[in-house]
């Protein structure tokens, strides 16, 4: 994600500060995980230019959607 440039889901979480977060909810998270609770935040909506003057719809899910995924 970090080559990528990854954006930030609608958490407004960066692949930057990932890290630090995830120190301080981390093990919550695990439990969550482990209990079969864990429920992904919604997917954040940008649509994309094409070059026909259309537009593509991409869904940006949230860092750690895509870290669990």
């Amino acid at each position: 994600m970090r080559s990528n440039k990854g954006a930030a889901g609608i958490d407004g979480i960066t692949v930057d500060n990932f890290v630090q977060h995830f120190k301080a909810v981390g093990d919550d998270l695990i439990e969550t995980i482990r209990q079969g609770h864990y429920q992904p935040l919604p997917v954040r909506r940008v649509y994309i230019r094409k070059p026909d003057g259309g537009q593509r719809g991409l869904g940006i899910p949230t860092i750690f959607d895509r870290v669990i995924q």
